[in-house]
């Protein structure tokens, strides 16, 4: 079925992938038309990031394609997870060379999620529900090198402060031991430059679908002063409530 925004001037597609879901809509709109489970192998956490099944992932997206309109008619705007690194080049060579494509970019999550809430430099924190992820941007650039993450999401990790915590309801990682979404963000600030350090601390800028309940953000402003310590900027947690939160990468690359 095709869906066609009202009028016929349309910008953009945009797609963002996530871990388990995918948005995708028209430039311009506050809400994607389309949101589906992610299809399985497209976007993965591991222990050196997030990784793309390229294959997978590309399928995805033209499938939104089509079911927005005539792929090809439109540029095409991509938000993936900032820590994907060298699989976002494969992504967009793989998707310049399909013939229902004309043009694509490929976008990082952190810096839309910053753009949504009306920051250029700050700290974007995604709390999934498999993977949670603290990037650095500034200037609407992730800052990827310095990104900090773990292999565990959910409402839990997104309340948690302490330095790491045991995971109480999967037996077989019983014996791992994962940061906390707070000390995530601590880690990420204090790998950057100290100069930009204030900025970050001053606005922490908490997005994904684990962070929809409105009392988490909350939780997890709290867990961020207790680790603050004495920094020049108290920590401030910027949310425009749980839409925002769930959808912020997407609305970024829709008013970009």
């Amino acid at each position: 079925e095709r869906r066609l925004p009202p009028g016929d001037d349309v910008g953009a597609l945009v797609v963002s992938l996530e871990s388990t879901v995918t948005h995708a809509g028209y430039v311009g709109e506050y809400d994607p038309v389309l949101t589906t489970p992610a299809k399985l192998g497209s976007v993965a956490f591991t222990a050196e990031g997030a990784e793309l099944g390229v294959d997978a992932a590309v399928a995805e997206v033209l499938g939104a394609c089509r079911h927005l309109g005539m792929p090809g008619a439109w540029p095409v705007v991509v938000v993936v997870p900032a820590v994907a690194r060298q699989a976002r080049r494969d992504l967009l060579e793989a998707l310049l060379q399909s013939p229902e494509i004309s043009t694509v970019a490929v976008c990082t999550d952190a810096a839309l999620a910053c753009v949504a809430h009306s920051r250029g430099t700050g700290l974007a924190v995604h709390v999934g529900l498999e993977g949670t992820t603290a990037v650095p941007v500034v200037d609407c650039r992730a800052l990827v090198p310095l990104a900090q993450w773990a292999l565990a999401g959910g409402e839990f990790i997104a309340a948690h402060g302490a330095a790491e915590w045991v995971d109480p309801g999967d037996e077989a990682r019983a014996s791992q031991r994962f940061p906390g979404a707070a000390h995530l963000c601590a880690q990420a600030v204090l790998a950057a430059p100290e100069a930009i350090r204030p900025q970050l601390w001053g606005s922490v800028v908490a997005h994904g679908v684990a962070l929809a309940d409105p009392g988490t953000s909350g939780r997890l402003g709290g867990a961020l002063a207790q680790l603050h310590q004495g920094q020049l900027v108290e920590p401030m947690t910027r949310s425009r409530g749980p839409r925002a939160r769930r959808l912020a990468a997407w609305l970024g690359g829709s008013v970009l």
